[in-house]
């Protein structure tokens, strides 16, 4: 079973909560539009009671490592023209809640479309 979920449109500093129990395969496509001259920043946080959250990597697929053994892991991705970046997540790592949060400066509007694998509890 499939799960979506869409933050957005940000046009001001924001962040939204996913609950993540039982779901793999966590992916995101972060989506900036309306940019001149600012930029957009995207930070995950992960957390296990909903109420204290602590920053977390992520993977982007898109970026190749020196390391064939190891995917590139990074703590934010910045958007400073009207693009689009995938991330995921290592399923080794569960969360019971993960936060996005997207930093702006200046202008733009920013979208996170969410996507999960539900699995059986």
């Amino acid at each position: 079973k499939i799960m979506r979920q869409i933050i957005g449109p940000l046009t001001a500093t924001g962040s939204g909560v996913m609950n993540t129990n039982y779901v793999q395969n966590i992916s995101v496509q972060f989506t900036a539009t309306g940019i001149s001259s600012g930029n957009g920043v995207l930070t995950a946080l992960g957390s296990n009671d909903g109420i204290n959250y602590i920053g977390v990597s992520f993977l982007d697929p898109t970026l190749a490592n020196t390391n064939a053994q190891n995917p590139v892991r990074l703590t934010s991705v910045t958007l400073n023209s009207n693009a689009t970046k995938i991330i995921s997540f290592d399923n080794l790592w569960q969360f019971e809640f993960l936060k996005f949060t997207v930093t702006i400066t200046t202008d733009g509007s920013y979208t996170l479309f969410i996507h999960a694998n539900k699995v059986s509890s």
